[in-house]
């Protein structure tokens, strides 16, 4: 009887469709999370190499001032890439 059961239990489905049953769900990133995820750096370079996700997201709610007040002085907050002024190429003389 208890095999019945076994056998009847459903898996759980996904809670989004396209998604495996191993796959998580994602979870915006908050203030509080990107600032867990900055602790963990000294620089915001180191940041932006080892948690690209959360530097990124920081970025654009500007949280970058708030999550990297820990850091050490000097490192500079670089512009997001959309927004550098494209280079202009260079003339063949």
């Amino acid at each position: 009887m208890s095999e019945e059961n076994e056998k009847k239990e459903k898996k759980p489905t996904p809670s989004q469709p396209g998604m495996n049953n191993n796959q998580k769900q994602k979870v915006p990133w908050s203030e509080k999370r990107c600032l867990k995820a900055a602790r963990r750096f000294s620089t915001q370079a180191e940041w932006e190499r080892g948690a690209p996700a959360s530097y990124k997201a920081a970025h654009s709610h500007n949280w970058v001032e708030v999550c990297s007040k820990h850091m050490s002085e000097g490192t500079v907050t670089p512009m997001p890439k959309k927004s550098r002024p494209k280079k202009a190429a260079k003339k063949a003389s």
